[in-house]
């Protein structure tokens, strides 16, 4: 994930440890930040996972992106 110059950290490495839900059919994520000040941050980050069956496993990566506002 890679953030604003008004947010820290600057980067986050999340791996399944983190996940704040994980089942076979979902991931949820909720990364952690602090925004320097009032205002719309735009955040993008690159999400590496995979996708398993019983006879494989295929490498999956997306790009990301949210907004996260400020009072």
């Amino acid at each position: 994930m890679s953030a604003p110059a008004t947010a820290s950290p600057r980067e986050l490495l999340l791996t399944k440890k983190q996940a704040a839900k994980l089942t076979k059919a979902e991931l949820l994520l909720k990364p952690e930040f602090t925004l320097a000040g009032p205002g719309r941050h735009a955040f993008k980050g690159t999400l590496r996972f995979s996708v398993c069956t019983e006879a494989q496993c295929e490498i999956k990566t997306e790009e990301v992106a949210w907004t996260a506002v400020s009072k």
